[in-house]
């Protein structure tokens, strides 16, 4: 059963309906076209192109200086405290297990106690930025440590105790300041998979940056990929890897394969047994990359309809006809579709009657009105014929007013 429109928006139509529609709709001072203006959304997209009325971004600070944290990271470490980590350790019969951390803290930097265990996150992330800064033991390139010069690792989606605490996807750490070694095992390679694009390391004792944006892979239920993982670093502030898609789970000496896991993980720092040392670490987790589905996009237009003809049972004139037509953008509606129409039908007699001197006294209001109502035809939210909307036209060139 229809809605009664008279029920529904019983103001309305005092306010849209006899005589005095237009002198009501041209008294209310002039309201944001952007409803008006860009593509209108579809079944794909829950707002149009510029839409004010899509939300707006949340407000996040900056760091003072590059490199700094900004407002909505989670420290991780800052130089003062080591309660973000813990250590997974190997224990003499070959379990795994997870104890306190056991890295040492020296000068404000967090180093590696070698043969100690690899030091993990407490807590678990997946889509994420990371900012971490590392540097390498001072050797002259005569190697205390072996081809492993300054090796070490940051790995996403760790597991902990589970499955023997691996973690799946590395970013290596090395000395590759002028220190050859397979390209696919550099500094800022993805280890197995990636050279670097460039080799932007600084010298053994010098700090380096990393910036990282890494997203997990998507499985279905039975395990096979549906998007792979994904990670863009800057190495000293120079891109490294750009949206490389991860061929599976990184690892020495072998083809990569992804094997099914949980979207979130720890972040791991690996022990090589090298005392690299590591400051300044941060992460922000990021959302899911997902488009809406269709009928989350349909759900969010119903809504977003639904505000509208809210904020319009309280406006009045042409603010609640402009509104009640703004909401037609978003999803249709019979009894919003029948008061536009009947309110369009009082317009057009009442336009018809207006002088020139009513015309372009509300000029911009009637350029207004011609500018939405053009929208709408050109988009189909409303069918032509549309007499008022000729009736605006014919009176404004009637009386020297440029068309919108």
């Amino acid at each position: 059963m229809t809605t009664n429109p008279r029920g529904r928006y019983p103001a309305l139509r005092g306010a849209l309906g006899g005589a005095t529609a237009v002198a009501l709709i041209l008294a209310i001072p002039i309201i944001s076209l952007g409803a008006f203006h860009g593509d209108p959304p579809d079944e794909n997209h829950p707002w149009a192109v510029h839409d004010l009325r899509r939300p707006a971004p949340s407000v996040v600070t900056p760091g003072p200086k590059p490199g700094d944290p900004p407002s909505d990271a989670i420290i991780l470490f800052d130089g003062s405290s080591l309660a973000a980590w813990e250590t997974v350790q190997r224990t003499a019969n070959g379990t795994v297990e997870i104890v306190p951390a056991t890295w040492r803290m020296v000068d404000g930097a967090l180093e590696v106690n070698p043969k100690s265990g690899s030091l993990q996150t407490k807590e678990k992330f997946g889509a994420c930025q990371l900012h971490i800064e590392w540097r390498t033991p001072v050797t002259d390139h005569k190697p205390k440590w072996g081809p492993g010069e300054g090796n070490s690792g940051v790995y996403f989606i760790g597991m902990g105790t589970n499955l023997w605490g691996a973690a799946f996807y590395e970013v290596q750490i090395l000395d590759s300041y002028e220190n050859p070694s397979y390209p696919d095992g550099q500094a800022a390679a993805v280890y197995g998979q990636a050279p670097p694009l460039v080799n932007a390391s600084r010298r053994p004792g010098e700090w380096q940056s990393y910036d990282i944006v890494f997203h997990p892979p998507k499985f279905d239920a039975t395990g096979a990929v549906l998007d792979r993982a994904s990670i863009t670093v800057f190495h000293n502030g120079v891109l490294v890897q750009d949206h490389w898609l991860f061929e599976g789970a990184t690892g020495f000496g072998r083809r990569a394969q992804f094997k099914p896991h949980p979207d979130t993980g720890h972040i791991l720092l690996q022990d090589y047994g090298i005392p690299i040392q590591f400051r300044n670490i941060w992460v922000r987790p990021l959302p899911a990359r997902t488009a809406p589905t269709p009928a989350e996009v349909a759900a969010t237009r119903q809504q977003t309809a639904a505000q509208i003809r809210a904020e319009a049972q309280q406006a009045g004139g042409r603010r609640r006809f402009l509104l009640l037509l703004e909401s037609l953008v978003y999803a249709d509606d019979s009894a919003t579709r029948t008061v536009v129409n009947e309110s369009l039908a009082a317009l057009n007699v009442e336009v018809t009657r207006m002088g020139e001197d009513a015309i372009k006294k509300n000029a911009d209001e009637l350029r207004a009105l011609y500018q939405a109502l053009k929208y709408c035809v050109r988009h189909k939210i409303l069918a032509e014929p549309i007499p008022a909307l000729g009736v605006i036209e014919q009176k404004l060139q009637a009386a020297g007013i440029k068309l919108p």
